[in-house]
């Protein structure tokens, strides 16, 4: 944590909204998840939301893990419309996969919000 605090001083402050054009998807899931790590949610779900909403064909698995990590931000914040449908979005297409660590996050999630 202490590395992503130091990491965090030296960064632009507007990082999150620099042009699409420097940006894609990978950038978006990291920057994402480095405010999500730093419990930083507000700042960590607008990178996330542009990875999850990004053309599956180019980066499948991580808009599958953006979703899933997107998903709980808004179920930790009681948004469960939206995370329980990225939720079910990841577990009917890798939600059977064994293997997948966000596959069972996501049949998790799901089933959190079928009660």
């Amino acid at each position: 944590e202490a590395d992503g605090v130091a990491a965090l001083a030296v960064m632009p402050p507007d990082a999150s909204s620099w042009d699409p054009a420097l940006r894609g998807p990978r950038y978006d899931f990291y920057l994402g998840e480095f405010f999500r790590v730093l419990g930083r949610s507000d700042d960590a779900i607008p990178p996330l939301r542009r990875a999850a909403r990004s053309c599956a064909y180019a980066e499948p698995l991580l808009q599958m893990r953006a979703r899933v990590a997107l998903a709980g931000l808004l179920e930790a914040r009681g948004e469960t419309n939206e995370a329980c449908a990225h939720y079910a979005f990841v577990r009917d297409r890798i939600g059977r996969v064994a293997e997948s660590a966000t596959g069972r996050a996501a049949v998790a999630g799901a089933g959190r919000c079928a009660r």
